[in-house]
């Protein structure tokens, strides 16, 4: 029977004819048996899995011929025997028949229990984890073993209950790459674009196929292309791309294991569209076709693309007309064949002297009136207009003499050495918050004239402009010096601006520094911050080190400070190795190294559910409190099956402690309830008027559990009947239970049967017991001392007036 797709939470079985039933439900598991001689191979698996049952894909899968389960338990059950005749890649394996491994390698991430069955095999067993994972051998022989830590910087922890042989190799191997439990992971992510094509290119940690899927929105990624060949390296081609397009995409990788790792969203733009050698020839064939009453067809890319191909933008009739009457102005007209923004240049020399400017307003009619001249001057004059689309006309220079009448002051003729008309502060910010803004639009829309070399050669010629516009802005004002936490090897700069700003740390060790030079830069130059925090890491310990924090803004202005210094402390205190040995059920040895001499304490904390609960937490030190390298402590008092959090700790003379947790720890496995013995009662007169009775239940369990007493009137025998009454759960967790059962009637028959639930949540129902109350009178006080000494000696005894078995 199994519940198909995960939808069922229950299931109700019903016998007829009296007969007991007993079974077990088991989820993420894959149950192998054979109830004919032949074994079980991976070919069944895979003949079995092909009719496309989800609940069958959902616990295991096949690579080729190679068995897959992530985070699901392979069981061996009792009489069957599992040849799978190929690779074997599970998370446990819980053997209870025969394992059959030939010369196929196992790879396990969980744990390995052969409790009740056996294991054989010439191949290569390898456990990968970065969690304690428990071993059972039960007997039977590892060939060769790898014990593999998924990356530097991760404990590997392995706990053998039992004797753990390996015939022929054993290696413990560290792998810089994430491990395959955790699934693949990214780097190296980046998209090349052009105008309608590029390449996206990525390395994944593993071997992976890869799905890219990408949109306009990042919110709707409905492209996709998909690679679904097996690689670490990856290259994919994009096509039919807009132009001038803002792009978001996403990468999906999955491994030869079904594990899938999906990045975050990236963005990435295409270029505006290039004009082709093809796109010219067709503009010159419309022209010619035009020319001779022809026509032809020019592909359409956008309405500026189109616009290029047509009649190309021209720029005619520039003129200067001199006007004696009145002020003595000059008015410069000039026109053009598609709506433009008007410039003009002019001055007394050839050179470039003064700007005028419409940017505001595209016309093909254009205007200026120039005023203030000096009189009866040589002036050279040159106009320029841009269209919409970004095409651009300059004409050639002429001249003209201003008129006689021609008012210009004096103060206006010596300011013209230092650029003629000075705007107010607001007009200055206008004008250049204005050409700034038209300009870059213009620019956007002129570079889909330029090749993508000329394009860049352009902005490069401009960054020495933008880099002293930027110089004359103030930098952002630190916050005072700057904080510095250090470790041995590490140090962190803190320090506050007080406008957005980019984080710098340029440092030099004391040894090296010529005053001036740092040899080394650490900080993230992209992210903009008020609050900055640099970590400088792979430092040498105890030494003195100069550094300097800067700070830019997004429009360059930059801040420096002046030299600091740090040192980083000595040799940090550390624990370097430790192992763990179970003695029994309820003891375990526990040793580990330190770098320094210290004291020895052991911090053990119970699990309450899936959460350590740190109010049940126990210490344990050595008694002699001597400071030591070697650190050897035995503690008996686990409880079996319960999962600790197990952190072994030392203290130095200097008061530094250093500390290792170790999660997950048992003795035993964590999945039994506790079992339940010595139950005993007793029963008296309760002390008053009333002739009521008091009885006494004791008991005791394998391990810390809660206590509470189900019961009711007369005699019950169905274990399946709920008891009516139930006295007060006492949450406290203990091995040895007493509970009151207050106000019973006197010489009655009562049923009753104890619960107790463990730390991990695992409950225990004792069978039904009967108690028959007294009528002539007994003292509860008496009753109560003697229950609690027999609990002491843990004698498991009844009173044979009152207690027996249902």
């Amino acid at each position: 029977m199994w519940f198909d797709d995960g939808t069922a939470t229950g299931a109700l079985v019903t016998i007829t004819n009296g007969t007991s039933l007993s079974f077990d439900l088991h989820t993420d598991q894959l149950a192998v048996a054979n109830q004919a001689n032949a074994a079980i191979t991976n070919g069944d698996l895979a003949t079995a899995i092909g009719v496309g049952d989800r609940s069958l894909s959902a616990v295991y899968n096949m690579s080729g011929s190679t068995l897959v389960m992530t985070g699901s338990t392979l069981e061996i059950q009792t009489g069957s025997t599992f040849t799978p005749g190929a690779e074997v890649k599970v998370h446990n394996v819980d053997i209870d028949g025969t394992f059959h491994m030939g010369t196929n390698d196992v790879t396990v991430t969980g744990s390995w229990d052969a409790t009740g069955g056996s294991f054989d095999g010439d191949n290569n067993v390898t456990f990968q984890t970065d969690r304690p994972q428990i071993i059972t051998s039960n007997g039977s022989a590892f060939s060769r073993v790898t014990f593999k830590i998924p990356h530097i910087g991760a404990v590997g922890t392995w706990i053998s209950t039992d004797e753990l042989t390996v015939t022929s190799t054993q290696t413990v191997t560290i792998t810089s790459d994430i491990s395959s439990a955790l699934g693949p992971q990214f780097s190296d992510i980046s998209v090349t674009a052009g105008d309608t094509s590029g390449t996206g290119s990525w390395i994944t940690s593993q071997q992976t196929t890869t799905r890219f899927l990408y949109g306009t929105s990042s919110g709707s990624l409905t492209s996709e292309i998909d690679d679904g060949a097996l690689s670490y390296d990856h290259s994919l081609a994009l096509t039919n791309l807009a132009p001038g397009t803002k792009y978001y995409y996403q990468i999906v990788a999955t491994n030869d294991e079904n594990q899938t790792t999906t990045s975050s969203v990236f963005t990435f733009n295409t270029l505006s569209q290039q004009l082709t050698q093809d796109d010219l020839d067709a503009a010159e064939a419309a022209g010619a076709a035009a020319a001779a009453g022809g026509s032809v067809t020019i592909r359409r890319y956008d309405d500026c693309t189109q616009e290029r191909l047509g009649t190309p933008f021209a720029l005619a009739d520039l003129k200067a007309d001199v006007r004696e009457a009145g002020s003595g102005s000059v008015v410069v007209t000039w026109t053009t064949n598609k709506t433009a923004a008007s410039l003009i240049n002019y001055g007394t020399q050839s050179s470039a002297e003064r700007y005028l400017y419409n940017i505001a307003d595209f016309v093909t009619e254009h205007s200026f009136t120039l005023t203030g001249l000096r009189p009866s001057t040589t002036y050279h004059l040159q106009a320029a207009s841009f269209s919409m689309c970004g095409e651009m006309a300059i004409s050639t220079e002429i001249t003209f003499v201003s008129p006689a009448s021609s008012s210009q002051s004096a103060a206006e003729i010596a300011a013209e050495g230092e650029g003629a008309h000075k705007p107010s502060a607001e007009e200055s910010k206008t004008i250049f918050t204005s050409v700034l803004k038209k300009l870059l639009d213009l620019a956007q829309k002129a570079s889909v004239n330029l090749t993508v070399s000329d394009l860049k050669e352009a902005l490069q010629d401009q960054e020495a402009l933008l880099k002293e516009l930027a110089s004359r802005v103030p930098g952002p004002v630190l916050g005072g010096e700057p904080k510095v936490t250090i470790t041995n090897t590490a140090a962190t700069v803190t320090w506050t601006t007080d406008e957005p700003a980019d984080s710098l740390v340029s440092f030099n060790s004391g040894r090296g520094f010529d005053g001036s030079t740092y040899a080394e830069n650490a900080g993230d130059p992209k992210a903009a911050a008020t609050d900055h925090t640099v970590t400088i890491a792979r430092l040498t310990p105890g030494t003195l080190y100069h550094f300097r924090i800067q700070s830019t803004t997004p429009i360059g202005a930059v801040t420096t400070s002046k030299d600091f210094t740090f040192t980083t402390s000595q040799v940090q205190l550390a624990i370097l190795t430790h192992n763990e040995k179970i003695l029994s059920a309820e003891s375990a040895l526990f040793r580990f190294d330190t770098n320094v001499p210290t004291t020895t304490a052991i911090t053990v904390t119970p699990y309450r559910g899936d959460t350590p609960d740190s109010s049940l937490s126990r210490k344990y030190d050595s008694k002699s409190g001597e400071l030591t390298t070697t650190h050897s402590l035995e503690i008996d008092d686990f409880d079996s099956g319960t999962l600790y959090d197990v952190e072994l700790s030392g203290k130095d003379d200097g008061g530094d402690t250093a500390s290792l947790m170790l999660r997950g720890f048992a003795t035993g496995k964590t999945d039994a309830p506790p079992e339940v013995g010595s139950v005993q009662t007793d029963a008296a007169i309760a002390p008053g008027k009333e002739s009521r009775i008091q009885a006494v239940v004791s008991w005791q369990t394998s391990k810390a559990a809660t206590s509470r007493v189900l019961f009711e009137k007369g005699i019950s025998t169905d274990p399946a009947h709920a008891l009516e009454l139930s006295t007060p759960l006492d949450a406290s967790y203990t091995k040895k239970h007493v509970v009151l059962l207050p106000s019973l009637e006197p010489g009655i028959v009562y049923s009753f049967r104890v619960e107790s639930v463990d730390l991990a949540g695992h409950t225990t129902l004792s069978k039904i017991f009967t108690i028959l109350t007294p009528r002539q009178e007994q003292g509860i006080i008496a009753v109560i001392v003697k229950q609690m000494e027999d609990a002491s000696d843990g004698s498991v005894t009844s009173a044979a007036s009152n207690h027996a078995p249902s």
